[in-house]
């Protein structure tokens, strides 16, 4: 940098275009930050890069068609893509007051205003109980042992954001961490879901299916059961939703598709798609289906292929809309039959 003009260079940082979350191109975690203050910039529509300033060795944030020089980087090794790891078996258990997520125990406290604090007496709490501030190793989990804050806000877009705020001047509450207990049995919970098993989350209930299902096969299994495939409204249910697919160690078809040649994805209940996890990049399947896959992000197939497992959704115990337009079209024709499609359905005449 230093023999050069020039003061910022790209680096490979950018904003998700399905969520304004900060990534690495190559997919590492972000384990490491070094924004100049003021920075990043308040949230916008325009998707943001990042650079580094060559003086002050920090980082800012600007719109990414900005010509500015770059850094590129590359291994010096091959080596295959490997893909997302996957949660570690629980083992052993948490106390009496502690939550259980995987081989971790958490404790949210300050729900009352009057036991909010600031950050070291935070911090200080939680060393009395053999723990420390939460720390988050991956998107699976939320929390970061710094002078910073996870939002819980009615708006889905600010939902599980981190913001920094004064360590010494603000009080807050705050979520501790420990490893579990070898001593102690695992909680029910921290076990993965069980194929077939009726999970209730918020509002709605939820039922997994394991087997080999191509999309509107799972449709239908679930609709044989008073449901739909999931839909899923919001970051809450979503997170619940990576959970269930991180734990079962497969993707899962929900309830959105889009239209024959289209990449306009929309619920099969006919609700607004006013929430999306989408991966970079995606939907770019036309006329496809789509799958939450193990590390959350909601990917698109061709309906016709097969994944490993599905979600079912109910609203509510509301039964399935039957209004709904599904995408598609009727299988070829075989030797010993032919499907006729009408309105939603194909028949086959033997």
């Amino acid at each position: 940098f230093s023999r050069g003009q020039e003061q910022h260079w790209w680096i490979g940082l950018h904003t998700s275009e399905s969520d304004g979350r900060f990534r690495w191109t190559d997919g590492s975690v972000i384990n490491f930050i070094s924004w100049a203050p003021g920075k990043p910039r308040p949230l916008g529509r325009d998707k943001k890069c990042v650079y580094m300033t060559a003086s002050r060795e920090d980082w800012g944030d600007q719109r990414c068609p900005t010509a500015l020089p770059y850094i590129c980087k590359r291994s010096n090794s091959s080596k295959e893509t490997q893909p997302p790891d996957l949660p570690p078996t629980p083992l052993g258990g948490c106390p009496p007051g502690w939550s259980q997520f995987l081989n971790k125990c958490f404790q949210i406290q300050g729900q009352d205003p009057q036991s909010r604090v600031k950050w070291s007496e935070a911090q200080f709490s939680c060393e009395q109980q053999e723990a420390q501030l939460a720390t988050i190793a991956e998107p699976l989990e939320q929390g970061r042992t710094s002078c910073a804050v996870v939002l819980h806000s009615p708006s889905a877009h600010l939902t599980g954001r981190w913001d920094d705020r004064s360590c010494t001047e603000e009080a807050h509450g705050f979520i501790c961490q420990k490893g579990t207990d070898p001593s102690l049995s695992p909680a029910p919970a921290a076990a993965p879901p069980a194929p077939g098993a009726e999970l209730s989350y918020l509002n709605d209930t939820f039922r997994l299916l394991q087997k080999p299902l191509r999309w509107h096969d799972a449709l239908l299994l679930c609709e044989s059961r008073n449901a739909s495939l999931a839909r899923v409204p919001g970051p809450y249910t979503q997170a619940f939703l990576t959970q269930a697919a991180r734990g079962l160690r497969t993707p899962l078809w929900i309830g959105l598709a889009s239209e024959e040649g289209s990449r306009r994805y929309s619920w099969v209940s006919e609700e607004p798609l006013s929430y999306t996890s989408w991966q970079d990049g995606e939907p770019q399947q036309p006329g496809g289906c789509a799958y939450v896959d193990v590390d959350g992000a909601w990917r698109t197939a061709r309906c016709d292929t097969k994944l490993q497992g599905a979600v079912c959704g109910a609203d509510g115990g509301l039964p399935p809309s039957r209004g709904s337009r599904y995408p598609g079209s009727c299988p070829q024709g075989l030797a010993d039959s032919a499907w006729v499609p009408f309105r939603e359905h194909c028949y086959s005449f033997h």
